[in-house]
């Protein structure tokens, strides 16, 4: 303490105005530490007394309003904590990295009482982000929550969002709700986040992995499952709907777009709707790439027409797949290089054979059906009966 007050003194006498301003600050903060609070604001409002020539540290600034108005509300000054606090609210709704400086929410708890009380939407929602920032840099994530729920009633009112992602916002509540083991409201939120406009393919990937990480069960718990359930079809549409995968982006985006589509392909034959399965699947290998995306490779095609031929013998259509399982056979080798291109191969050539069992055993069965029809007519009932024993 004595060797910070003789550094103040020469910095004062020597007109340096940025050590003097920093000591001053110093010193408040360690009587402050001590409880010498008369102290601390004697050395704090000197802080604010030095002259400003080309002093741009508005974070030190934020500091040292931020200490004061804790000072005056613990001293009952209830003027000067309310400039200083208004000063204070003047530069965090400016500058936002100064919000690291605050030591506590007073300042901001009574930033949002004003604007509640005078009806103002855009400061509410203002004060409600800092609210929420602050408090989740301190890890305080239960007094994050009432702040963010706030701001998205205030967005969505208002139709506006004010610079803020509401995608973001509710991910990061779905992350809270998730936390606190509330699975139906972490599953709504990444609903939510999915379905915004400013929605992109990292937020829909990301509900995902909420709903994932929530999927409840009967029981209302939070339980695991094998696969991906049936909450997730919106999201996997939304991100195959995204701009990012739409307009090609890559390689990666390419790789990405097929996998989500077989993906939801598979979800939607988990659940007996083969024929919107299969339109998917035609589309992905129907549509053409953009011209900075390459077509489907070797491999991602004929596991893609494999699995097709799969679903249409789950829709009744074994003509189909012996047709696309011809195409198969025809595009592979005959010695194959890899491993990958064994496997494929094997299944293949199974998966033809047991086709063309089921179509011999769908016409014989169709003959049959002919042959009884066209004798019931011709003979009756009872001849029909003798034919058959």
């Amino acid at each position: 303490m004595a060797f910070l007050g003789v550094a103040r003194e020469t910095a004062r006498r020597k007109r340096l105005l940025w050590p003097h301003t920093r000591l001053c600050f110093l010193l408040g903060k360690l009587c402050a530490g001590r409880s010498k609070f008369s102290q601390a604001r004697v050395y704090l409002e000197e802080a604010l007394g030095v002259p400003r020539e080309g002093f741009a540290d508005l974070r030190l600034l934020a500091s040292i309003y931020s200490s004061l108005a804790s000072i005056y509300l613990l001293q009952k000054n209830t003027g000067s904590f309310f400039a200083v606090t208004e000063r204070l609210a003047a530069l965090l709704f400016g500058i936002g990295d100064c919000l690291e400086c605050l030591e506590d929410s007073v300042a901001l708890d009574y930033i949002l009482k004003k604007a509640v009380l005078s009806h103002n939407g855009m400061a509410e929602a203002r004060a409600c982000y800092l609210l929420a920032k602050h408090h989740w840099t301190r890890a305080q994530g239960v007094r994050v929550v009432p702040y963010l729920e706030r701001l998205l009633v205030l967005c969505a009112e208002a139709q506006r969002t004010w610079g803020n992602s509401p995608s973001h916002q509710y991910l990061a509540l779905g992350r809270l709700y998730r936390e606190h083991r509330l699975p139906r409201l972490s599953v709504g939120s990444a609903r939510r986040a999915s379905q915004q406009p400013s929605a992109t393919l990292t937020d829909c990937l990301s509900g995902m992995l909420l709903l994932l990480d929530n999927v409840v069960g009967p029981d209302g718990m939070a339980e695991p499952e094998a696969g991906i359930p049936p909450q997730g079809a919106p999201y996997l549409h939304r991100a195959l709907s995204s701009n990012a995968v739409q307009g090609g982006g890559g390689d990666r985006h390419h790789v990405l777009s097929h996998q989500l589509t077989v993906c939801l392909s598979q979800l939607f034959c988990k659940h007996r709707m083969v024929g919107h399965a299969i339109g998917h699947m035609h589309t992905l290998l129907v549509r053409p790439p953009p011209s900075e995306r390459p077509p489907l490779s070797g491999p991602e095609r004929t596991g893609t027409l494999i699995w097709l031929a799969w679903l249409h013998i789950h829709n009744q259509q074994p003509e189909v797949a012996l047709d696309i399982l011809d195409v198969v056979l025809a595009s592979m080798p005959e010695h194959c290089t890899t491993p990958q291109e064994g496997g494929w191969l094997s299944e293949a050539k199974w998966l033809y054979v047991c086709v063309c069992v089921c179509v011999c055993v769908h016409k014989y069965i169709l003959y049959i059906y002919i042959y009884t029809v066209y004798i019931v007519q011709k003979f009756g009932v009872t001849q029909t009966i003798w034919c058959f024993a």
